[in-house]
């Protein structure tokens, strides 16, 4: 009797143990697939953001030798205006007497006739006051008369 209990407890052991190793596999092969899905994952991600990275930078190249481009063309257009006769011209014009025939036509057409000074106050007008105060009036002669307010208010 003892015999036949000890194989029956034998026999459970080998059972449990069976059952056990079994668990186990399928619990390693539970966890190479998560990590194979994983690494599956991490490789895609990986090899979007590279393809999103050589499209971004080949972009940027081209944007870049648009810019290089207009850059280029702008400097020799400004070049060449900076090495254009025109400025040659004016570098080398040293006659003066043209200057003196404008002052003295400038002279003629402005207004030589100067105010000692002008008497100003701060006053408290309303907006529609202010308005009509500093708008010019025209006389009949043609001139512009500018009104400005007295000092009695």
């Amino acid at each position: 009797m003892a015999q036949e209990a000890a194989a029956k407890v034998k026999s459970n052991a080998e059972r449990e143990a069976n059952i056990t190793l079994q668990e186990a596999q399928q619990e390693a092969e539970r966890i190479m697939q998560a990590a194979n899905q994983r690494v599956t994952n991490v490789y895609k991600e990986a090899a979007d953001t590279t393809t999103r990275l050589k499209t971004a930078s080949g972009d940027l190249k081209t944007t870049l030798r648009v810019f290089k481009q207009r850059l280029q063309v702008m400097i020799e257009s400004q070049l060449e205006v900076v090495n254009g006769q025109d400025w040659e011209q004016l570098l080398a014009d040293d006659d003066f007497t043209q200057l003196a025939e404008l002052e003295k036509i400038l002279s003629a057409r402005l207004d030589n006739n100067s105010v000692a000074s002008v008497k100003s106050s701060a006053t408290n007008q309303t907006t529609d006051q202010a308005v009509a105060a500093e708008t010019p009036a025209t006389a009949p002669t043609g001139e512009t008369v500018v009104v400005f307010p007295d000092d009695e208010k």
